[in-house]
């Protein structure tokens, strides 16, 4: 019938794409069922058939109440200043840091 719709061959092969097309349909779809069946009872294989692992690791977690809290760090508590170091050294060759008065550096 398809010869009667495209009288001679065609030089791209249409005629022959159409007449092979619902073939070629089935099989990929034939194969794509057998493979995603395949990863998937692999996949649920390997998930029943591997052992478990119980866990024996616990952690303990106890609720509190707003009243047991403890009182939070104190804001003036002194917890740690800058050192300030003076420039006394030789400096020949290193450039200044600070503005116009400034001569130190300040280490963290």
């Amino acid at each position: 019938m398809l010869r009667m719709i495209f009288p001679g061959s065609s030089w791209y092969g249409a005629v022959e794409l159409k007449q092979n097309y619902r073939r070629n349909f089935v099989r990929a779809m034939a194969f794509a069922a057998v493979l995603h069946f395949l990863l998937l009872g692999w996949y649920w294989l390997n998930h029943l058939l591997s052992p478990k692992e119980e866990k024996t690791t616990y952690k303990v977690v106890r609720v509190m109440t707003y009243n047991e809290l403890p009182p939070p760090p104190s804001v003036t508590e002194d917890v740690g200043e800058a050192e300030f170091l003076s420039d006394q050294g030789n400096t020949a060759g290193r450039r200044r840091r600070g503005g116009a008065g400034g001569g130190g550096t300040v280490s963290y």
